[in-house]
This record gives C-alpha cells, sequence and structure tokens, in this order.
C-alpha cells in the first residue's frame, strides 16, 4: 500500500536511502515526506587516488569486482571523476574492501 500511495502522491521515485526513525503516530504521508527529504547525511564522498593510478585503471579494477562505475572526466566540471553507485550497506561494504585490495 505505502508503495502504491508513493507513486501515486509522486514520491516513489524521490525516496532517499538513509536511516529513519519512524513513529507510530506517523501517517503515509508524514512517512512519505521524510523519506524523501533525507536523513541529513551527505551521499558524497571524495576519494583520494595514490599518485601515479588513473582514473581509467581504477574503474577498470572496480568493473572486474562488480561494482557499477562511471567514467566522468568528459563532463564538464568533473574533471578526473568517478562515480560510484552504492545502494546498500553491503555494496559500500565490498567498495571499501575492493579499495583496500587495490593495488
Amino acid at each position: 500500500v505505502f508503495k502504491y500511495y508513493c507513486d501515486f502522491a509522486g514520491m516513489g521515485q524521490k525516496i532517499q536511502a538513509g536511516d529513519y526513525k519512524v513513529k507510530k503516530s506517523m501517517d503515509l504521508f508524514q512517512i512519505a515526506q521524510l523519506l524523501t527529504t533525507g536523513d541529513g547525511r551527505p551521499t558524497v564522498t571524495d576519494i583520494t587516488i595514490i599518485p601515479g593510478y588513473t582514473i581509467e585503471n581504477i574503474a577498470n579494477y572496480l568493473k572486474e569486482k562488480g561494482i557499477i562505475v562511471r567514467n566522468r572526466t568528459r563532463v564538464t566540471l568533473c574533471d578526473n571523476c568517478l562515480r560510484i553507485t552504492i545502494g546498500t550497506k553491503g555494496e559500500n561494504t565490498e567498495l571499501l574492501a575492493a579499495l583496500r585490495q587495490y593495488e
């Protein structure tokens, strides 16, 4: 029911990952509004690449590990940028493990 409500209200595609405190007293609208505003934690972080390695090397390595990566170097204002897609804590753990093993 909640999914249908969010889709009908135009909020289905706006729900953000995060940790939320939902109270028993909240109605569907209040919960949907909470989940679409985010939990206040940034979803973007910078990772410093060790000198000597290239964006292409790291992107290829992460792809081999099954991590979704897009090279954004050709996008305006994104010189030497990778976009790494993480949707769950498990995927985050896998990414960090892969980065620690990168040589």
